[in-house]
């Protein structure tokens, strides 16, 4: 049950995820939108009402945090004009690794890429996992994903 709960209300998805389900969600609204016009029930209303609703909640809010966007900006979408960057960025924009998802112990970092922290088991070869680390790291400072100040919190959290 658990994964199907995960596809239908996802914390994060891709640029693909965003797509398809947007085309799915937007034709469906469409089909009942001609159903409205030639006079159906009013019930069809709620109906689209609820699915604008799990579009806004479950697939912009968790493109958005892919996109280190803050969840409040999902509000931003009914502004007239300033909506077709909001729904078009998302389509286009390149998930960004934020400085958090890279925190070790924390609960929502197991759909993410394994933890940059060392191992204690492996001992023998914590000096290549710390180099290892400490490149990544530099890697997104230098990408600008991290700042200084990041960078110093995540090595020292690191132990390097």
């Amino acid at each position: 049950m658990a994964p199907a709960v995960e596809f239908l209300f996802p914390r994060r998805i891709a640029r693909l995820s965003y797509w398809l389900r947007s085309v799915v969600v937007l034709r469906v609204a469409e089909l009942i939108a001609c159903r409205i016009d030639d006079g159906g029930p009013t019930s069809d209303v709620i109906f689209i009402v609820a699915l604008v609703a799990y579009w806004g909640l479950w697939v912009l809010r968790p493109r958005y945090r892919d996109l280190a966007m803050p969840a409040w900006s999902v509000l931003l979408v009914l502004v007239p004009g300033l909506n077709l960057f909001l729904l078009g960025y998302p389509a286009w924009g390149r998930t960004k690794v934020r400085a958090d998802w890279l925190s070790p112990g924390l609960p929502w970092n197991k759909d993410h890429p394994p933890s940059l922290a060392p191992n204690p088991s492996t001992s023998a070869s914590l000096p290549d996992k710390s180099d290892a680390t400490l490149r990544q790291l530099e890697a997104l400072r230098n990408e600008g994903t991290l700042t200084e100040d990041q960078f110093l919190r995540m090595k020292s959290r690191h132990g390097l």
